[in-house]
């Protein structure tokens, strides 16, 4: 364990702050490693029959790649030149996926259907992040030049991309770009009228179809929506600095209010239905808090960390109606200890799933339901971060390979989806140390670099 991880953790600074670091610490901890940079495949997402990717090959930037298990190709230059399309935000819907990308024309929704002659750019607005599927139809928030801020969708035809909302008319943003979400047939967003207070709003999929479901007063504003098994909860703050949870069925009368909370929920994450987040108090610090539905199962589901430092979970991954987190725990007086957990939102429930790494923190980063397997990358303090999964239990939790032979890491670069499943195999960037970022994958006695697009 590097001994600036402990330093970080003990020191006596805001929970906030220690986090920050931590995280940045994290990033950096890897001893550097030599030969190629790699390709760094990263966005990692199955469509049908194969595994669509960005990656960087040392010729045309960052594109749009693809395997289908048995060759890896270039999907689609997008970049004109050597000039990188840069795919971003890649969302499957239906039996598409949609991204944003730039020709040279400037930064545009595009989708695929996984060949080179079904990834085309559609004509519209482009989304601020990766849109919201309802269905075979995808929504998302986009800033309209002659609308401001607004609800669109799209089932990937040029004809079927269009503008549902102009709630408030003329080129006044109306539309929260960060909202969207999939509530039966229908997408839930918060939007604000003349008061710019944000309301609960629903729309289907034509222009006129939306309406407001809840107006929570001339002051409040709308922090964020989740879908928890088909119910919505959404954190409302009716003034500045107070924050409410509350539930809705899409309709006013099934919008009500669970619990006023003692401070902001951070990470919220639906597992099963359960919706996860963490909160912060001056009694405990971060820990891991639960709702499920009520004001009696509103509360936090255990004291990880004792005392008011709090564990600080993170990372969070639904595999089921489990969540997986990393969180600190206290081995003795003075050792902390850095692993992955998980909880079925009880007390008894809620436990370390291996002790990774004996010695120190095991770094467990990248956390990633894959299939129903939680994937990750994790150091046991002897063969660096690598990628490990689990099943939950402390016999299923296991290292798949040493990537990067000895104590350095194989933790690639970058965020977000870094695995994929396909068939029986998982695909996952990882860096050996010789070939750099590149793609591999899984097989029946560990795993093989499947793809060197950057060779050395």
């Amino acid at each position: 364990m590097p001994l600036s991880l402990t330093a970080a953790r003990r020191v006596a600074v805001p929970a906030l702050a220690a986090a920050a670091l931590t995280v940045s610490l994290l990033a950096t901890a890897a001893p550097a490693l030599a030969g190629s940079p790699g390709s760094h495949p990263h966005e990692l997402t199955t469509l049908g029959t194969r595994v669509l990717f960005v990656a960087d090959d040392g010729s045309g930037g960052q594109e749009l790649w693809q395997t289908n298990g048995t060759t890896t190709s270039l999907l689609k230059q997008i970049g004109p030149g050597a000039a990188s399309g840069g795919p971003n935000d890649l969302a499957k819907v239906g039996s598409l996926v949609f991204f944003t990308a730039n020709d040279g024309g400037g930064q545009a929704l595009w989708r695929t259907n996984g060949t080179s002659a079904g990834t085309k750019k559609l004509p519209a607005a482009v989304p601020t992040q990766s849109v919201t599927a309802v269905g075979s139809r995808a929504y998302y928030a986009a800033q309209d030049p002659v609308a401001g801020y607004e609800l669109f969708t799209s089932d990937g035809t040029a004809a079927g991309t269009k503008r549902l909302t102009d709630i408030r008319p003329g080129i006044t943003d109306s539309v929260d770009p960060s909202s969207p979400t999939p509530l039966g047939t229908r997408v839930a967003f918060s939007a604000f009228g003349a008061d710019l207070a944000d309301d609960l709003w629903t729309s289907g999929a034509t222009a006129g179809s939306a309406k407001r479901v809840k107006d929570f007063g001339a002051t409040a504003s709308i922090d964020w929506i989740r879908n928890v098994a088909g119910t919505l909860y959404l954190q409302v703050q009716p003034t500045p600095g107070t924050f409410q949870l509350w539930k809705s069925d899409g309709t006013k009368a099934g919008t009500v209010k669970i619990k006023t909370l003692p401070n902001t929920a951070e990470e919220p994450t639906a597992a099963g239905s359960t919706l996860f987040f963490r909160m912060n108090t001056l009694a405990t610090g971060r820990e891991l808090w639960r709702s499920k539905g009520t004001a009696k199962t509103t509360n936090m589901v255990k004291e990880i960390y004792p005392g008011d430092t709090g564990a600080e979970p993170e990372t969070f991954a639904a595999v089921g109606s489990r969540l997986f987190f990393v969180a600190y725990t206290q081995v003795t007086v003075s050792q902390d200890d850095y692993e992955v957990w998980r909880s079925d939102g009880t007390k008894a429930g809620t436990v370390m799933v291996k002790n990774i790494n004996p010695t120190g923190y095991s770094d467990a980063n990248l956390l990633q339901n894959v299939g129903g397997t939680l994937r990750f990358f994790a150091s046991d303090g002897v063969n660096g971060r690598e990628p490990w999964r689990s099943d939950g239990t402390k016999a299923g939790t296991v290292m798949v390979k040493d990537v990067a032979a000895g104590s350095v890491s194989s933790s690639p670069f970058g965020n977000g989806s870094m695995f994929a499943k396909l068939g029986t195999r998982v695909y996952f960037a990882a860096n050996d140390g010789v070939h750099g970022d590149e793609l591999w994958r899984t097989t029946s006695g560990g795993a093989a670099l499947w793809a060197n697009l950057l060779p050395d």
